[in-house]
């Protein structure tokens, strides 16, 4: 089943490779207060852009998540790439392919590319595609199996999975999908023809720069000791300390809420930003565990989760 599942990733012998495409960009506009009770990841909008090399990434904006998405998120953009809602989900309108992140505790694996295959999206044992932003990614026009140019539609669904599920949509569930004209060529570029170039004369060395060499560094501040406290009380630390920090949560079995490590030992000087990674709980850690082993397995079950939402909101 998962080598199945591996060719539908890739063109059909009869489906024309495309060689390039018309640059293009738009964006599907959402209300940045409309997620349900404040709970769901909160999208503006999102982006979509189709590049000159046959490549389409789809960038939601979200909002409400300062870092990256947490656990119990769940981002799909879901992509009708045939323009006939009879050859894919009923559910989203007829979209044939979806890019779908999953949240994690700590780093989120990348995103995954699913197939519909009659019944529900499928999504082979390595179904990842490049990250696109917080919680977007990117695919090729084969890839996304665009045979011929013409419309996309496309249907964006965030949600939070917790006491409840909650949910926004872009755009609303009642309304029809974001259409977008996509244009490309199946056609390879002429062979291009050699023209014989002169060797360049050797320039001449440059002069050193005067000040470089001394340039100013910024200020190194001296680390301090932030291990085991919790995130609010080693922020105000490194505040004091007049170092530069940013906060990763991580899966640790360390106390949830408290200060895993610092990418800078305590007592070090630096003047680079420090990296607080902060623990949510061995809960999250065996999570976060089940999931790396067996990707496949969680984005179909986030995938089973925004299909009910889109499904239950749509009513």
């Amino acid at each position: 089943m998962a080598a199945v599942v591996a060719l539908m990733l890739v063109p059909a012998a009869s489906q024309a490779a495309c060689y390039s495409s018309t640059p293009s960009s738009q964006a599907i506009i959402d209300s940045p207060f409309d997620g349900e009770a404040g709970l769901a990841p909160e999208m503006a909008g999102v982006g979509i852009n189709v590049g000159a090399a046959c490549g389409v990434s789809f960038d939601p904006v979200i909002t409400n998540r300062p870092f990256d998405l947490i656990d119990g998120d769940g981002v799909g953009i879901y992509v009708d790439t045939d323009g006939n809602p009879a050859t894919g989900s009923p559910t989203f309108n007829g979209a044939d392919r979806v890019i779908l992140t999953a949240g994690l505790t700590g780093p989120d694996l990348p995103p995954a590319l699913g197939v519909w295959n009659g019944v529900t999206f499928a999504f082979p044992p390595a179904p990842f595609v490049p990250r696109v932003g917080e919680a977007g990614g990117a695919a090729s026009m084969d890839q996304l199996g665009i045979a011929a140019p013409g419309n996309i539609g496309v249907r964006a669904v965030a949600i939070w999975s917790g006491i409840g599920t909650y949910g926004d949509f872009a755009p609303e569930p009642l309304l029809a999908p974001f259409t977008m004209p996509v244009s490309f060529s199946t056609q390879p570029p002429p062979a291009p023809v050699a023209v014989p170039v002169a060797a360049p004369a050797p320039a001449p060395l440059a002069a050193p720069q005067a000040g470089v060499l001394g340039a100013k560094k910024s200020a190194a501040c001296r680390v301090p000791a932030v291990r085991g406290m919790t995130a609010a009380k080693a922020r105000a630390r490194l505040r004091a300390a007049g170092c530069r920090y940013t906060v990763r949560a991580v899966a640790s079995k360390v106390r949830e809420g408290r200060v895993v490590s610092t990418s800078k030992g305590a007592g070090s000087r630096t003047s680079s930003t420090i990296v607080v990674k902060v623990s949510r709980g061995r809960h999250a850690a065996r999570v976060r565990a089940a999931s790396v082993a067996d990707p496949a397995a969680l984005y179909a079950r986030v995938n089973d989760r925004l299909t009910a939402a889109q499904e239950a909101a749509a009513r």
